[in-house]
């Protein structure tokens, strides 16, 4: 029925997202009186629907009944007793009011003071609005898209599936999974797994939830902090998470999940007044929140631990007797930890394979940072947070600091501080890790700021100060010492040997490791990831050492071989089993292949390896390997990518790019190239002048009769532009 009618199946569909981000929490905060406006309402019963739906769906899946008819049993029985509620719509009512009174009182308090004072106010909140509109278009704006991502179509859906069809997640080692249980309602509903676009639809929710808890927050406590904070934490959601926001990831959930357990924090410990037995009304809303965190994504564990030490901390400032606070850290660590653990503990014991059992966090770690080593790794964090957001995503971050003059806004900016630094230390090879620090960091800069210009003090102005100049040092200097280090590695040892592996690597790339007994070569930094050692003593280790590394590429001291090794690899040239490629003084350099050139099959290049112009590294989850080049729209008239330059054998070839372009058109427009004879002889051309709809391929087919074959792409006026792959191949 649902396949021959798009209308019902369309309405099963919006009946699934509110499931998911309503119904439940609804019914929960109306039964415990959580809330006290309608806006409050909204965001409570998300992020309270989400946590209810998970264990609803692990429930009805171990007692094998996750089955459409008994999904939309329980959402009827939920929608009955939501609208049968006794004096509902008083309720719904007096919630709505809440917020306009809340909305007058702000808009009172903006007009005090001097006019300077006001005009300021005025603007910032238009700013507020505007990061506010405009996160909502770009993530709404995606709207009817499905998953197309690696790990969103191979893990995070393919998860939600295994759960839709009335199974145990496939392969889901220690991943938690709030959100693939959640999703796989949609598939419920709608009664078929092919309809991917509502379970992709409900992504756009989580960013403006964010931004609509730090509104709340502002109209409750009337701060304008909290003003500032939704233009901080806006573009720090664009800096760290960037593209991720409109895909299926956990980085979204998580950050808005984290984020709510602070506001539960900040209205719960800071707003309120103590009044006679509160403590033993205590909701334990916060370490709720901080359990769904940690069921959302593994990083969520540091909510239940940040969120501890921020409620324990801000508790202590009422009257509390050594009992009662022992008796409350007791059940608060219990909810926050009880309630995710057994999920934790049961994919271990059952869901677990010995290939997932195998697999070690630090060696994970270490091959995602490519041998980067911890100086390197917080560079290259650095450098990611620079080339996505600018020096003002760095700089937002620094202003952090200036709430450490608060005795209360202090921990917010010491707790995102601390997870920068594990970030940097271990995850920088992406920045959505960074996610669980975006709510404390956004919240501590505009508070922090806030009171800044408010309070005037010489030593707030002086930590304004601090902060920018360590924002504009970090962000301008900091890679600048590991580039200039690189730079000399690269000479270290034989520095004509070091040029010919350089000039190879530009020319064709190695497509595996190279032996070796040049023992310099774990410390110049293009070479350490492609080098294996041998010491050329013993045949029969060499022979084993060759299979074990699968080694392609042989660099080898003669001087320091042994014969018979010599006479091994000499007679395998001479059988064109190897080809020697060149030699510097006693060095040998030898590909175990039969020549240098590739004459058939398909050929990758990824774009930020070529040479540039213009533009910078990316990272980008929808590109090929996680990386692109990036052209913004103030970069033009130049060549974003060019080379390598490759000697290739005469004959037709299809050469492919895949860009990612908008705001072109006649006046803006990227031209592709193929050229040989080093840029003299142009094979073919295409001009882009339309936007591109995400990443496509596009094509030139060529004839190459010469050398020194290369691929560009030159940009002419504004536009953005990400260039992910180059492939190219042999057609006759």
């Amino acid at each position: 029925m649902l396949e021959s009618a798009p209308l019902l199946r369309s309405m099963f569909g919006f009946c699934a997202l509110i499931q998911i981000a309503f119904l439940p929490g609804f019914l929960l905060v109306r039964a415990r009186r959580w809330s006290d406006g309608a806006l409050q309402t909204f965001l409570l019963s998300f992020a309270l629907s989400l946590l209810i739906n998970f264990y609803l769906v692990a429930l009805l899946v171990a007692l094998r009944i996750y089955i459409t008819p008994v999904v939309l049993g329980i959402f009827f029985l939920e929608l009955a007793a939501a609208l049968a509620w006794p004096r509902a719509d008083a309720q719904v009512s007096a919630g709505w009011t809440a917020d306009i009174v809340r909305i007058t009182r702000f808009g009172e308090e903006l007009w005090q003071g001097s006019w300077l004072v006001r005009v300021v106010k005025l603007a910032i909140i238009v700013l507020a609005a505007q990061a506010l509109l405009e996160t909502a278009r770009e993530v709404t704006g995606r709207w009817g898209d499905i998953f197309s991502v690696w790990d969103e179509v191979t893990s995070w859906n393919k998860w939600a599936l295994n759960w839709a069809a009335n199974q145990w997640p496939d392969r889901a080692m220690s991943y938690p999974q709030l959100l693939p249980a959640n999703i796989s309602l949609t598939y419920l509903f709608l009664a078929t797994d092919r309809l991917w676009m509502f379970a992709k639809g409900l992504m756009p929710f989580f960013p403006v939830a964010v931004l609509l808890l730090l509104v709340d927050l502002a109209l409750r406590t009337r701060r304008f902090g909290f003003v500032l904070a939704i233009i901080f934490t806006a573009y720090l959601m664009k800096t760290i998470i960037h593209s991720a926001l409109v895909l299926g990831y956990a980085d979204g959930p998580l950050t808005f999940l984290i984020a709510m357990g602070l506001y539960a924090c900040i209205l719960k410990y800071l707003t309120a007044p103590p009044k006679p037995g509160e403590q033993a009304r205590e909701s334990f809303l916060v370490p709720i929140l901080a359990a769904a965190a940690a069921l959302t994504k593994i990083t969520g564990w540091f909510a239940c631990v940040a969120l501890a030490l921020l409620a324990w901390r801000w508790r202590g400032a009422r009257p509390t007797g050594p009992s009662t606070t022992s008796r409350w850290i007791v059940r608060w660590l219990a909810l926050a930890i009880l309630l995710p653990l057994p999920w934790y503990i049961f994919s271990q014991v059952w869901l677990t394979t010995p290939i997932d059992a195998n697999i070690n966090a630090y060696e994970v770690l270490t091959f995602s940072h490519r041998g980067r080593d911890v100086a390197e790794r917080m560079a290259f964090g650095l450098k990611m947070l620079v080339n996505n957001g600018g020096l003002t995503g760095v700089l937002i971050m620094a202003l952090s600091l200036t709430a450490l003059a608060s005795r209360t806004w202090r921990w917010p900016a010491l707790l995102g501080g601390a997870w920068y630094l594990i970030w940097s230390l271990g995850m920088s090879y992406d920045t959505r890790n960074l996610a669980p620090a975006i709510p404390f960091l956004g919240i501590a800069a505009g508070l922090g700021v806030a009171d800044t210009l408010r309070e005037r003090t010489r030593g707030r102005i002086l930590l304004a100060l601090l902060a920018l100049l360590f924002g504009l040092t970090a962000a301008n200097k900091a890679d600048a010492l590991f580039e200039q280090q690189a730079a000399q590695q690269e000479t270290i040892g034989n520095a004509d040997v070091n040029r010919m592996l350089f000039q190879y690597l530009g020319q064709h790339g190695f497509d595996g490791k190279i032996i070796s007994n040049y023992n310099f070569m774990p410390f110049i930094p293009r070479m350490k990831f492609y080098y294996a050692h041998d010491s050329f003593h013993d045949l029969e280790e060499f022979r084993k050492n060759l299979e074990s590394f699968q080694a392609r590429y042989i660099l080898v001291n003669r001087e320091w071989c042994n014969p018979v090794v010599h006479d091994f690899i000499k007679q395998k040239i001479q059988g064109d089993a190897y080809a020697f490629i060149d030699a510097i003084g006693p060095w040998h350099f030898i590909r175990m292949a039969p020549t240098n050139t590739p004459i058939r099959g398909e050929y990758w290049l990824a774009a930020e390896e070529l040479q540039h112009k213009i533009g910078h590294v990316a990272r980008d989850v929808e590109a090929q390997n996680g990386w692109a080049w990036e052209v913004d729209r103030h970069e033009h008239n130049n060549f974003a990518i060019y080379g390598p330059y490759l000697n290739l054998p005469p004959g037709s070839y299809r050469v492919s790019f895949r860009v990612k372009a908008d705001a072109l058109n006649p006046a803006n427009t990227v031209a592709l190239e193929v050229t040989e004879q080093h840029g003299c002889t142009t094979l073919g051309k295409l001009i882009l002048d339309q936007p591109t709809r995400g990443y496509e391929w596009q094509d030139l087919n060529v004839t190459i009769t010469g050398q020194g074959v290369e691929f560009r792409c030159w940009k002419s006026g504004a536009g953005n532009l990400r260039l992910d792959t180059i492939r190219y191949q042999r057609l006759d």
